[in-house]
């Protein structure tokens, strides 16, 4: 029986949760990401591997396009498919940037899950028409989609059932994490690190050589790499206050809970394709 192959659009802690719940079932996986994604949670999940070419999330390997050119891992005139079959074939995730996806290139896929908005209508022109697309609201060309948070967190939404609504709450967002925005564009270098307890008033890190203080009492449980180039009222950081709550270094539960509705999804699909 074939494997379906399943793309994932983003790379931070769903996109990642998504990827490694699938991989680990033994489906293919690739993912197609931002150029140069800007991510408060990097630390923890596949958005490290764009900068860095390769790594692991939670025991799942992943590997770059360039990285795989770097290492003449690939044929020369290098071709993205042959880059796909590489990774796929050596149970890598491939990472896919958008700016390498060329104009008419068709990427082999049964399923696609629809994770980021503007990443999926970009690729779009680079799917086959016979491709599921598995979502997170009810919405045209959707033909599952999974809870996002609520009640539903997790649960699959059938077309054949009543639809259920989701409860108007910000997407993963605890009530007690605080994010610290940058007030104007420049370079952020970070002077904290996840994990670390910070006081109010205490610096956080630089923005242009300018001290960013924390507003809040609490611990670090996302921070933006150092050197990013932001634009003004982008995510700098995240601090918990209050108790301490889950490792800010592990992907959240309510990730995996999601990658578990998505996992069922395609499980039921798959099974009334071969059946």
């Amino acid at each position: 029986m074939k494997c379906p192959i399943i793309l994932v659009t983003g790379s931070g802690d769903e996109a990642t949760a998504v990827a490694v719940r699938l991989f680990r079932s033994g489906f293919k996986v690739i993912l197609i990401v931002h150029n140069k994604p800007v991510d408060l949670h990097y630390h923890r999940n596949f958005t490290r591997c764009i900068f860095s070419g390769t790594g692991q999330v939670e025991g799942v390997p992943a590997i770059t396009f360039s990285l795989a050119l770097q290492q003449d891992a690939v044929s020369t005139p290098p071709k993205l498919t042959d880059f796909i079959s590489f990774a796929l074939a050596n149970r890598q995730v491939p990472i896919i940037l958008l700016d390498e996806l060329k104009r008419g290139q068709l990427i082999e896929a049964q399923y696609i899950i629809k994770l980021d908005d503007e990443i999926f209508n970009r690729l779009k022109s680079h799917l086959p028409d016979e491709i599921k697309v598995i979502g997170v609201k009810p919405e045209p060309g959707v033909d599952f989609w999974i809870g996002r948070q609520g009640k539903i967190l997790g649960q699959v939404q059938y077309p054949f059932l009543e639809e259920r609504k989701e409860n108007n709450l910000s997407k993963f967002r605890r009530p007690m994490a605080q994010e610290i925005e940058a007030p104007l564009e420049g370079v952020f270098v970070a002077s904290k690190g996840i994990g670390e307890r910070v006081f109010e008033r205490e610096e956080i890190g630089k923005l242009n050589e300018i001290p960013i203080l924390s507003p809040y009492h609490g611990v670090i449980s996302g921070l933006i790499n150092s050197g990013a180039l932001v634009k003004p009222h982008t995510p700098l950081a995240e601090v918990t206050t209050g108790l301490q709550g889950a490792d800010p270094r592990r992907l959240p539960v309510e990730a995996f809970a999601l990658a578990g509705g998505v996992l069922e999804a395609i499980l039921y699909d798959w099974k009334e394709r071969i059946t």
